[in-house]
């Protein structure tokens, strides 16, 4: 994991100083890699998806698939070129280097053609891999570009199919979010597709989940929001983040509050962010106290988004105050006196 964080910034520090966007990380992977690979995922259980292995696209290119890495070893000879073994590849503590050292040279005892058989295998795979994403791409068209770290798809682009399209359709827009399900999961995602039930969440393995938002599902991270109130920023300038949201402050005329539900000013003091709770009410039309729960029926949150709506409130425990329903509505109690210390803030959904 830390090779690759440093490959990933050191490609984007040397395109934002090219400005080449172009620029791809490329490897040295050899056939014998590959063919470890799927033997790998062979012994996991793995599907179609995953016994492309290194020969799956990918935007990370390797160029030496097609030789074996005695080819390298001996191209690098000839011309003294010198190379750094990492010691960690005979440490047999990883699956990777058993199956380099005595799983795969026990089975090539008994089975020479093996290691041809599983190249062979992981590029039919990986074939079929590609018609696959390219059905799923005309299939269900995604709302949201490759690699957002999430993705959306409308429920009619999925309505129709049978559990094991699903499972396909899936596993090429988890791809594309960048997840790479387990079968576990693809049978998961095809089940919940098929219940067909209204707002809905579904967890998956690795801190993800499906939300069924409407006539749409969101595939994304779930986030956990932190127990209890966090304090937000005081200072202008000041941000917080929390969850899916991010909390900005200002002064006054910094953050134009106007009628925007998303922006407030409120009279200077400690604030602070938390979850909406079953029973939590705010000061409605002429003072009254109703449920944040109904604000947020009437403005059509959904279930699946309504889960950790933030509400902004002022005080501790019994004298904890809701001022602010981000989105939705500010307390008609809340209200930033003229010619006083005032704090603006603003209210974005990341997504």
């Amino acid at each position: 994991r830390a090779r690759w964080r440093f490959l990933r910034e050191a490609l984007g520090t040397m395109q934002r100083a090219a400005g080449l966007p172009a620029l791809r990380i490329a490897t040295a992977h050899t056939r014998d890699d590959q063919v470890e690979t799927v033997l790998m995922r062979a012994l996991r259980g793995a599907g179609a998806r995953g016994l492309a292995g290194l020969a799956a696209d990918s935007p990370v290119a390797r160029p030496l698939l097609g030789v074996s890495r005695a080819e390298v070893r001996a191209h690098a000879d000839a011309r003294s070129l010198a190379w750094v073994d990492d010691p960690s590849n005979d440490d047999r503590a990883f699956l990777r280097n058993r199956v380099r050292h005595e799983i795969l040279p026990a089975l090539v005892r008994h089975r020479p053609a093996l290691p041809g058989e599983l190249d062979a295998l992981g590029e039919r795979a990986a074939a079929w891999r590609r018609e696959m994403d390219a059905l799923a791409l005309r299939a269900a068209p995604p709302l949201e570009p490759p690699g957002a770290g999430w993705a959306r798809v409308a429920a009619a682009d999925l309505a129709g199919y049978d559990s094991a399209g699903l499972a396909i359709l899936w596993s090429a827009i988890a791809w594309r979010a960048g997840l790479a399900l387990d079968r576990r999961g693809t049978r998961r995602l095809a089940e919940f597709t098929m219940n067909g039930r209204g707002d809905a969440v579904a967890h998956l393995a690795g801190g993800w989940e499906v939300a069924r938002i409407g006539a749409r599902y969101e595939l994304r991270r779930a986030v956990v929001h932190p127990e209890g109130a966090v304090a937000l920023p005081r200072g202008e300038g000041g941000a917080l983040l929390w969850g899916r949201w991010r909390f900005s402050a200002g002064r006054g005329e910094r953050i134009a509050a106007g009628d925007d539900p998303w922006t407030v000013t409120l009279p200077e003091g400690p604030v602070a962010v938390r979850g909406w709770r079953p029973g939590d009410r705010v000061a409605g039309p002429g003072g009254r106290p109703r449920r944040v729960k109904r604000f947020l029926s009437d403005a059509r949150i959904r279930g699946a988004d309504r889960a950790g709506w933030p509400v902004v409130v002022a005080g501790e425990g019994g004298g904890e105050e809701i001022l602010w329903i981000p989105g939705i509505r500010r307390s008609d109690a809340a209200t930033a006196r003229s010619g006083r210390p005032a704090l603006t803030l603003r209210c974005d959904r990341i997504r």
